[in-house]
């Protein structure tokens, strides 16, 4: 039972962690609203939901470039996991920018031009 409370509190700090970066990262960019259900979106993903729990944001100023850095962040942090739930985690959540490319190709270029965007490549989120 005490084996089970450390994990369980374990994995809430390294979510924490997470959440923390997203709405740092995203503070200028969503509304207070959306930012929200980034993070709800973030934990849905951490906690391997169905994909149906996502739901999209409105982002201003962000290129796809600044999002696909932003997956690659998180995915990295939540490693060992399939590189195509992140690229659809973007897709769903990002999809007026990313209406049209698919999952596939988002997956590809996740850590394109490490340092160029607002958001850049972060191998450590601590």
């Amino acid at each position: 039972n005490e084996q089970q409370q450390n994990i369980a509190k374990e994995q809430e700090e390294i979510l924490n962690v997470a959440l923390d970066y997203t709405r740092k990262s995203f503070a200028l960019y969503l509304s207070d609203e959306d930012l929200d259900i980034l993070c709800r979106n973030v934990r849905a993903y951490m906690n391997k939901l169905d994909e149906k729990e996502l739901k999209p944001v409105k982002i201003k100023e962000l290129s796809a470039l600044d999002l696909r850095h932003f997956g690659w962040n998180i995915w990295n942090y939540f490693k060992p996991r399939n590189q195509m739930d992140i690229a659809n985690l973007l897709k769903i959540v990002f999809s007026d920018i990313f209406k049209g490319v698919e999952v596939k190709s988002i997956k590809r270029h996740l850590k394109d031009d490490e340092l160029k965007g607002v958001i850049k490549i972060d191998n450590e989120l601590v």
